[in-house]
């Protein structure tokens, strides 16, 4: 009789036990579904945040590709002239066009790494939608800053009597534009959010 009565409580404490175990292995169950949810949540709306941006940049850089065709048919028709140079208010925009693409929702969704969590096509895809507005943007400051700096030092003239050069350079901007715009529309054709 006695080893009844030991047995009991044994028995109790290892039923007891084996609940809470099982509680705790169901609440961190429970728990993972609940951040695996959110972390897809997080991500469906990071890639549509990018969506749209990528949307913007496109609108922006399609801005951008008929300034620089503009400039560049109204320089083709100054070029070989002797005398005539191009009137500054040609550029009214500037000698390049000054809009930059953004990449702030991909910074943001990379940060707090929620591409982690996106089909990785789609993130191999925006990679490269990225890294030719990286490319574009490095292509701009870098000449901005050139043609700048010779405005400064030499005046505006010495510019507009590059003609040729920039009409070179601007024609640079236009195939790095409609390589851009190629890529937007490839994307937003392919994953719409």
């Amino acid at each position: 009789m006695g080893k009844k009565k030991n047995s009991m409580p044994i028995r109790a404490i290892l039923l007891e036990a084996s609940l809470v175990v099982l509680g705790v292995i169901l609440a961190f169950s429970i728990n993972q579904c609940r951040e695996n949810r959110d972390d897809e949540t997080h991500a469906e709306y990071a890639l549509q945040t990018v969506y749209l941006e990528v949307k913007n940049n496109r609108e922006l850089i399609a801005s951008n590709l008929a300034y620089h065709r503009y400039l560049a048919d109204t320089l083709k028709a100054f070029i070989g002239r002797d005398s005539t140079l191009p009137s500054i208010s040609v550029f009214n925009k500037g000698f390049i066009a000054q809009g930059q693409p953004l990449s702030t929702a991909w910074e943001a969704a990379s940060a707090t790494e929620a591409l982690r969590d996106m089909d990785y096509n789609t993130v191999l895809e925006l990679s490269g939608v990225y890294q030719l507005q990286r490319r574009y943007d490095f292509q701009s400051r870098a000449i901005g800053d050139q043609l700048y700096g010779l405005m400064i030092q030499q005046g505006m003239r010495s510019v507009l009597e590059k003609s040729n050069n920039l009409l070179s350079i601007i024609y640079m901007f236009i195939y790095r534009e409609e390589q851009l715009i190629k890529s937007y529309d490839d994307f937003l054709k392919n994953d719409s959010a």
